[in-house]
């Protein structure tokens, strides 16, 4: 199960649409022009956020920062080898973790919370 979720989510955007879902919870894969659309774009207050896993265990997350302005983020993803149904991003500012699974419809849900510690 560790390398499927690996597997999955290395090289993957995926995209989110608050308004949609004001959860901020469920994120839909999104592939080729649309990927790219997504960071190209500027988000704003209830706009579009995208996150994208690179191969080498990276992440960049772009959404829209406490004054409106596009905020990138960026740190690490790693399978957790006691649940190999969840990974867990460490953001670069050393503070933010949070851990993702793979939900229902191929969406990314990622949980904000408290993640399991490695």
């Amino acid at each position: 199960m560790s390398d499927d979720l690996t597997r999955w989510l290395a090289g993957r955007t995926f995209v989110r649409h608050p308004q949609a879902d004001p959860s901020r919870s469920a994120w839909a894969y999104a592939e080729g022009v649309a990927a790219a659309a997504a960071f190209a774009a500027k988000p704003q207050r209830g706009g579009e956020q995208a996150v994208a896993f690179h191969d080498d265990g990276t992440f960049r997350m772009t959404v829209a920062g406490p004054d409106d302005r596009p905020t990138t983020m960026q740190g690490t993803w790693q399978v957790d080898p006691g649940e190999p149904g969840r990974a867990q991003l460490h953001f670069q500012d050393g503070g933010t973790v949070a851990a993702v699974t793979r939900g229902p419809d191929d969406r990314l849900i990622v949980d904000y919370g408290t993640p399991k510690a490695n």
